[in-house]
């Protein structure tokens, strides 16, 4: 027979509590305030024959960028499987799928 405890915690090991996952990490403060990057965020990548694309929301429209394109100050160096490199005047930005820009 299982104990409550042991109940418990399965199901937090489960797969079932798998399924609820956070947009943000709830340990960092949340700053709605901050005025968002002219390059948001990546919305996915395309890989295609001899090239990849990623699909950026810039300024609130879709773009779809591969290497040597620019989307504003910054040029596209790379696009690989899971990220875009981009490189700006004073700052490297690294895009992730659903992530903020890393400098």
């Amino acid at each position: 027979m299982m104990t409550r405890v042991a109940f418990i915690i399965s199901v937090l090991s489960s797969s079932l509590f798998a399924a609820f996952t956070f947009s943000r990490d709830p340990f960092q403060p949340f700053h709605p305030s901050r005025p968002t990057q002219t390059v948001e965020t990546l919305q996915g990548i395309i890989n295609g024959v001899d090239k990849s694309y990623g699909i950026v929301l810039y300024k609130g429209e879709k773009r779809v960028l591969s290497a040597g394109d620019r989307v504003g100050d910054y040029h596209v160096e790379s696009v690989s499987n899971y990220k875009i490199l981009l490189k700006g005047p004073d700052k490297t930005l690294i895009l992730k799928v659903g992530k903020e820009a890393q400098l």
